[in-house]
């Protein structure tokens, strides 16, 4: 149970994760840029009959977009490769959080980025940057993870890399305490043309050594003495 957790959900979406948390008990905010997407998430909300609030705002303003702190701050899955500035993200998350607090992120592992997804031939190949080049990433596919069929009228996005040491470090720079990190061998969409569902998601082929799928640290703010 998460009863009386005050809980603050950034890059929420539509909320669906969020509510899952308000199911539990918690006194949910799930922040998100779009306004659409806010829309959705408190339609969704209000027909299921589940209490949350949503609040419509970048990462940046998150802190001044919610007039109180949180014992619990989450994020997941997908969430990280949008952001060109993980300074900026760590220091709001220590900003809602408050003190004693604990802060949870689940994502993609960053190596699967550098990962050819379009080889057929069962082979795991990098032809793409692990470590951040400096710039975004450019992609031209013209879909969406929601519905790979549907063709967007703008086809154009761009996604920031991230290694495992910049997302924990800039954690650490804002005097988070490291508690948990741990590597994953399944993720809950086929990222690559040889993995297969398993009972806990898509998981590659192989015996799963080869590579990490996804990865999920748990960090907290100092209590004040």
């Amino acid at each position: 149970s998460c009863a009386g957790l005050r809980l603050a959900h950034l890059q929420c979406h539509i909320g669906l994760d969020t509510l899952s948390w308000a199911r539990l008990g918690a006194e949910v905010t799930g922040i998100d840029f779009s306004e659409a997407s806010i829309a959705a998430a408190r339609d969704i909300a209000g027909r299921c009959e589940l209490p949350a609030t949503f609040v419509c705002s970048d990462v940046d303003s998150a802190a001044d977009a919610c007039q109180s702190g949180f014992d619990v701050v989450y994020t997941s899955i997908g969430v990280l490769a949008w952001l060109p500035d993980l300074r900026s993200w760590a220091a709001t998350v220590s900003r809602l959080l408050e003190p004693g607090g604990v802060f949870f992120v689940r994502d993609a592992h960053p190596v699967l980025s550098a990962v050819d997804f379009d080889r057929h031939d069962g082979q795991l190949v990098l032809n793409r940057p692990y470590f951040s080049p400096g710039r975004p990433l450019r992609y031209d596919t013209g879909t969406t993870y929601a519905d790979d069929s549907a063709r967007l009228e703008q086809a154009t996005t761009y996604e920031w890399q991230h290694p495992l040491s910049e997302i924990v470090q800039s954690l650490l720079d804002v005097g988070l305490h490291l508690k948990w990190l741990g590597e994953h061998r399944t993720l809950p969409w086929r990222a690559l043309p040889q993995m297969d569902r398993s009972p806990d998601g898509f998981s590659l082929r192989n015996d799963g050594l080869s590579l990490p799928l996804a990865f999920s640290l748990v960090a907290s703010k100092p209590a004040v003495e």
